[in-house]
């Protein structure tokens, strides 16, 4: 490869710089194309059956799926999206049209449709966390996998200097489990992740806050949480793990100090816990 300086008759006057050549390479995708249009296309009938409901609050949707013996990407999938072919300067799109859809939202709530949510938007994960909290306690040997503890749909924090009288479990206000006495009643570790129970593991959270208050934000990490997946050819965020040491600068009140508010709202996923969904895949992998 040459770039060279010539006349107009087509005389070389200098070579300001050269580069051997090199084979091209194959590009390989992992993608399952089918796989890939299904997700889409499983997202965008979502939308249309909600959109006189949750859809037009809706910030958007993500998905991906992955191979969990190599971690390979088979789909991944962002909503709401654009025909790529209005990058292409040779169709013959309506690209006033096209481009109305990329600049413009779903909604007020939505982001725009180029920002790949799988990989550059941040939400709570919420009980999803419960994995990582779980084998925190488990792994670090504070609690066993059949260590039980009763759920009354309410959970006393008193004892661990909670500033609330009291924290509501999910279930404690669902008029759905009026006929279990909106409890999950005493339960193993392994079955408050199966039901969630947000009693049980503000009982984790506060445990493990007591033992060490970096030991829960430790394991997120180890998870890959708070850190890019390392994706060398897509935009990425890096997400957020709140812990002893940054909770001065990432809480919304600024300088405060980690108190036991914090363990318990990352305990189940919410607070300043910031994830992206790629990192949530990888989670999942693991």
């Amino acid at each position: 490869t040459l770039l060279t300086i010539r006349s107009p008759n087509g005389m070389l006057l200098r070579t300001i710089a050269a580069q051997p050549t090199k084979p091209a390479q194959d590009v390989k995708l992992t993608i399952d194309r089918d796989l890939q249009t299904a997700t889409e296309q499983a997202i965008s009938d979502a939308y249309s059956d909600a959109a006189p409901s949750w859809a037009q609050f809706s910030t958007g949707a993500a998905a991906i799926v992955m191979n969990v013996h190599t971690g390979e990407i088979l789909a991944i999938a962002s909503y709401p999206t654009f025909d790529v072919d209005v990058f292409n300067p040779s169709d013959d799109l309506d690209r006033v049209k096209l481009i109305n859809r990329i600049s413009s939202k779903q909604n007020q709530y939505a982001q725009a449709a180029t920002t790949n949510l799988v990989t550059s938007e941040y939400s709570p994960l919420g009980s999803v966390f419960k994995i990582v909290s779980m084998a925190a306690a488990a792994d670090s040997g504070t609690f066993k996998l059949d260590q039980t503890y009763t759920c009354t749909g309410k959970w006393y924090g008193a004892d661990f200097k909670d500033s609330l009288l009291f924290r509501w479990d999910w279930i404690g206000n669902d008029p759905g489990f009026a006929d279990k006495n909106n409890r999950h009643g005493t339960i193993t570790l392994v079955q408050a992740l199966t039901a969630s129970c947000d009693a049980y593991f503000f009982q984790v959270g506060g445990t493990l806050n007591q033992k060490d208050p970096a030991l829960l934000p430790s394991y997120a990490l180890q998870f890959g949480f708070g850190a890019k997946t390392g994706l060398p050819d897509l935009p990425e965020l890096p997400g957020q793990i709140p812990s002893p040491d940054n909770i001065g600068q990432i809480a919304s009140t600024q300088g405060r100090g980690w108190d036991i508010g914090d363990a318990l709202n990352e305990v189940i996923g919410q607070g300043n816990v910031k994830v992206t969904p790629i990192q949530v895949g990888h989670m999942m992998v693991a």
